[in-house]
């Protein structure tokens, strides 16, 4: 959600160049919330799993 957020320029040791904007202001953070999740119900089932374990892994540090 940061990077949706606040775009690619607020992540630690972004390296790399996008034209993604940040939704800060534009977008509500139950909003955003909102599409990201749309859009990994497109992600077929594996995918969703593992982006689940990363997110535990993550989490559990």
């Amino acid at each position: 959600m940061k990077l949706t957020k606040h775009g690619p320029a607020a992540l630690a040791g972004n390296s790399y160049e996008s034209d993604m904007p940040a939704y800060a202001g534009v977008l509500s953070d139950a909003d955003i919330r909102a599409v990201l999740s749309y859009i990994k119900s497109t992600w077929p089932p594996e995918v969703q799993r593992r982006h689940d374990a990363l997110n535990e892994q993550a989490r559990s540090r």
